[in-house]
């Protein structure tokens, strides 16, 4: 009996430990649903108010460094990028620089309005045709214009109407 006694005893320990840790699996249970939900809304947010928003700038930027080559330029819920309905991957290489340059350029405007007016462009254009380099600086300028109170850019090509020209 003394034995069976133990025995009781060891398992009611254990039964009492693990009822404990079931509590406290519970609570952290309770915390990941909620932080889901708070990533959820934050996700659906972000979708419904942001991309629309990153789209639009993304695509008028990419028409412009473009010449009107590229119109539209989307970054999908998946976070896909597409241009024109296709994949950025079918792009050229040219093509692919200005189009994740539209993209980074819009939420640069859209997301640090206010916060962070300087960009700094390091050798975006070096895949780039002289003409589509000089698109991309009508691009950037037209940021100074919007958002951004200085653009420090680094290339290897001559830049025309600058400001400031530091060579190496």
């Amino acid at each position: 009996l003394k034995h069976q006694w133990v025995a009781f005893e060891k398992d009611q320990r254990a039964l009492e430990n693990l009822t404990a840790r079931h509590r406290e699996v519970e609570t952290e249970s309770e915390a990941i649903k909620l932080e889901v939900l708070v990533l959820t809304e934050v996700m659906t947010k972000i979708k419904s108010e942001l991309l629309p928003n990153v789209n639009q700038v993304a695509s008028s930027l990419l028409h412009l460094m473009s010449d009107g080559t590229h119109t539209e330029l989307e970054l999908t819920d998946e976070m896909d990028i597409l241009v024109g309905g296709t994949s950025v991957d079918a792009l050229s290489g040219s093509g692919k620089s200005i189009a994740h340059l539209a993209l980074r350029l819009s939420l640069a405007q859209i997301l640090t309005t206010g916060v962070f007016p300087v960009f700094i462009a390091d050798e975006v254009d070096a895949s780039m045709t002289e003409n589509r380099s000089s698109l991309t600086l009508q691009a950037l300028r037209l940021m100074l214009k919007k958002t951004v109170k200085q653009l420090i850019i680094i290339s290897h090509k001559t830049l025309d109407d600058v400001d400031h020209v530091i060579q190496l």
